[in-house]
Order: C-alpha cells, then sequence, then structure tokens
C-alpha cells in the first residue's frame, strides 16, 4: 500500500547485517527514491565517488549482468535530498495521492486517526537516506556524509539498480501513475530483492570483510513516529523482496530472475509466496470498482487503489500482536478493491471490499479484523454503522467469500457546507 503505496515508494537506505538495508518505502512511487526530476547542483567528489566504479564492476560479475554505460557519480548534502524528494513529490505524483493515501490507512487501521503522514513519512526518507539512483538523470547519488565504510555496500545496492535500468528500464517498469498500489510494491519487491541479494552477496565475500560488522535493524532514529504496520510496509520490498528473489534463483538461477522482469509479479501475495509465481499457480484477476459497497447516493468517488495480502499481514500483525497470526489471517486472500468517496457535505467514505479463496478464509478474515476494531476502538462493530470517535463510524459485513468494510469521515467543521 504506499502509492506513495504505492504511488511513491521511496526507499532509503542505511546499514544493517546480512546486506539488508534499511529504507523506508512510501506509498508514493515504488522506486528507490529515484523519480526524475531536476535535481539540486551538486558536484562529483573523487574521495566518495572513488567507489562507484569498482561497485558497478562487482555488481555486473554478481549479477551476470554487462554494463552497458558507465554511470556518473554525485554527492549530495541531506538539505539538497530533501529538496528533491519535495519536488519529487509534487512533480511526479497526481495531486491529492498523499491526502487520499493518509486517509485510507486511517480509516482501515494501518497508522493512527491522528497521524500526521506526509510530514513524517518525508522526513524518515531525509534522516535514513544514505543514497540512490535516478533512472531518468541515469545518476548514482551518495550522501555527503556516508560513512567510509558504508559507501561501497552502499554503491553497490544502488549500481544494481542502474544494470537493472540499462537492460529492463526501471522509469516504465515502476510508474506510479500506470499501476496500482499492490502491484507497485510487488515490482519493488522484485527490483529492491535483487539489488539487496547482490548488496548480500558482496558483503559476504572477502572484499567487503570490513562491512559485516553492521548490525540489523530498523530505522535508526528513535525520534522518528513510524507506526510498526506502516514500517512492516515500507520495509517490504527489501526484506520480502530478498527471499522471493532467492527462491526464484533456487527454481531457475538468474535466468529465471531476468524472466521475471519480462513478466512480473503483480500481488505482494506472489512475493509472499514466491512459488506461486514460479508455477504460476495463482492467477490475480483485478476486482472491479463497481463491486465495491457504494455509499448512500449524490457521492463523487474519489479515488480507487488496491490493498493486498502483505497490508493486510501488516495489519492484523501488529493490531494482534503476533506476525504470525496476521499472517494466517491474510491467508487466501484473492483480490480486493478500495474506494474513496465525498458526500455532498464533504464527508469522506471509505468502502473497501475484499474476496477470498474460500468462505472458511473470508469468516476467519472477518473475525480477525472485527477482533482488530474491537481492541482498538473497544466496539463491537459487525453489519450496522458503529461510532468509534466523534469523527469516525465503521460497518463490516461478510457475504460468501466477500467481506466489506465501509468507514465513513466526517469533514472536519470548518469544511462542511
Amino acid at each position: 500500500m504506499l502509492k506513495v503505496q504505492f504511488v511513491i515508494s521511496r526507499y532509503i537506505f542505511n546499514s544493517s547485517s546480512n546486506a539488508f538495508m534499511n529504507i523506508l518505502r512510501v506509498p508514493l512511487c515504488v522506486v528507490t527514491i529515484w523519480c526524475g526530476l531536476l535535481a539540486p547542483q551538486a558536484m562529483a567528489e573523487p574521495g566518495i565517488c572513488a567507489v562507484t566504479e569498482r561497485s558497478l564492476r562487482e555488481a555486473a560479475k554478481l549479477r551476470a549482468l554487462e554494463p552497458r554505460a558507465s554511470v556518473p557519480c554525485i554527492v549530495r548534502s541531506r538539505t539538497d535530498i530533501e529538496a528533491f524528494l519535495r519536488q519529487t513529490i509534487a512533480e511526479k505524483f497526481p495531486e491529492e495521492t498523499l491526502a487520499m493515501e493518509e486517509l485510507w490507512y486511517q480509516a482501515l487501521g494501518i497508522v493512527p486517526d491522528d497521524y500526521p503522514y506526509e510530514q513524517e513519512i518525508v522526513q524518515a526518507y531525509v534522516q535514513q537516506i544514505g543514497g540512490y539512483y535516478d533512472p531518468d538523470r541515469k545518476e548514482f547519488v551518495m550522501l555527503d556524509t556516508m560513512a567510509e565504510q558504508l559507501q561501497e555496500p552502499v554503491a553497490v545496492h544502488e549500481l544494481t539498480h542502474a544494470l537493472q535500468d540499462q537492460l529492463f528500464g526501471l522509469v516504465d517498469f515502476l510508474d506510479p501513475k500506470a499501476r496500482e498500489s499492490d502491484e507497485l510494491m510487488s515490482r519493488a519487491a522484485l527490483v529492491e530483492g535483487d539489488a539487496t541479494a547482490i548488496m548480500q552477496d558482496f558483503m559476504s565475500s572477502s572484499t567487503a570483510t570490513s562491512s559485516k560488522r553492521w548490525q540489523k535493524r530498523g530505522f535508526s532514529d528513535t525520534s522518528l513516529q513510524v507506526p510498526e504496520a506502516l514500517e512492516r510496509i515500507l520495509l517490504f520490498p527489501y526484506f520480502e523482496g530478498l527471499s522471493f528473489v532467492r527462491y526464484v534463483q533456487r527454481h531457475g538461477g538468474l535466468a529465471a530472475l531476468n524472466a521475471a522482469f519480462s513478466s512480473p509479479p503483480k500481488t505482494s501475495r506472489e512475493i509472499v509466496h514466491p512459488e506461486q509465481f514460479v508455477d504460476r499457480s495463482f492467477l490475480p484477476q483485478p476486482l472491479p470498482v463497481d463491486q465495491v459497497e457504494s455509499p448512500r447516493e449524490r457521492t463523487t468517488r474519489l479515488y480507487s487503489d488496491t490493498v493486498g495480502e502483505f497490508a493486510v499481514s501488516a495489519l492484523l500483525g501488529v493490531a494482534l500482536s503476533s506476525k504470525e497470526r496476521g499472517a494466517r489471517c491474510a491467508q487466501g486472500w484473492r483480490r480486493d478493491r478500495l474506494a474513496i468517496f465525498q458526500e455532498e457535505n464533504r464527508n469522506r467514505v471509505v468502502s473497501w471490499m475484499s474476496e477470498w479463496e474460500s468462505n472458511n478464509e473470508s469468516v476467519e478474515f472477518y473475525d480477525c479484523y472485527r477482533e482488530l476494531l474491537n481492541i482498538r476502538y473497544q466496539r463491537d462493530v459487525r453489519d450496522k454503522f458503529v461510532a468509534v470517535s466523534p469523527r469516525k463510524r465503521i460497518k463490516i459485513s461478510r457475504s460468501g467469500v466477500r467481506v466489506s468494510v465501509v468507514v465513513e469521515l466526517s469533514a472536519p467543521k470548518n469544511e462542511r457546507r
């Protein structure tokens, strides 16, 4: 879910063990901060950029891909990178995307009702970022204060993206305007899992012994207010993507991984269950928006998106205090559709329809989500609207393999007509 699930999925990098990078991903673009904008002016600095050519050779050797061009290295300050991020959001993504994403994250429970999503997400990226590859400008950018022992692993990761771009074309592959959240997240998992695997292989080699001191951790700045469910979604392309890529490699080598870029996964379900991608036992079919439960008449549909199995798993796993249980509650997800409507009085309605593989699995999800609502609001929510806060009413209903969640959100007084 982050179409900023997603509409911009910006990824930020930091250190970690076993080649895992700490990053953040926002539903905004689904590229590792790679959105092509006119970036702040910067100069290449030999001291930091000296690792570029060597790291490109290392990445190419490990990935068995021949570079088609050299990759310029640029050094930028954190201030410049923040300006780049904000300009990316303003120019690359549809207006209102962050606001719509914030709305449905709050409505479904991924973030608290009062969470300042856009403000926190930008700061999280800015504080965590170490480097990125820009597929529009074909440049590798390194933070000017990047510690020396981190420069080469970060460069190997980012220059793997350069190789991917040269052979597969990342601009179109991760276009946030062409695909919805769950598909963008699954493609991001392929891209980031591939680069993380190469970084892991590099760090395991004798040439990267100094990097083995890294410790795996989450977001390094404890002042960041990133809710756990959102953090799991942001990290999905790296951790789940790595597992997915390793599975594909075990069952077909690098040739199968290359083939995945030509026929990529369409849902996070295929990432979580890579065997279903490899044997093509799950064939995704979108749920039409007219299947979503409509609110009262005289409404305007503002937005539509998909949630996906992993976001459901992350949400329920945190709420129910068990990642394993969250995964069980989400298993059997077949497809879903989320829509946001606006009523004449400017109230908003978030309507989410999910479809499951069997009645038993729809019952399990229905029960798990009701338990989530009971834990969060101390309310027993069923098929009639229940007020869970002064501005929020929720109902949940089930019919066969489908479960409908509808959330009514009253507009602030200063926005009402």
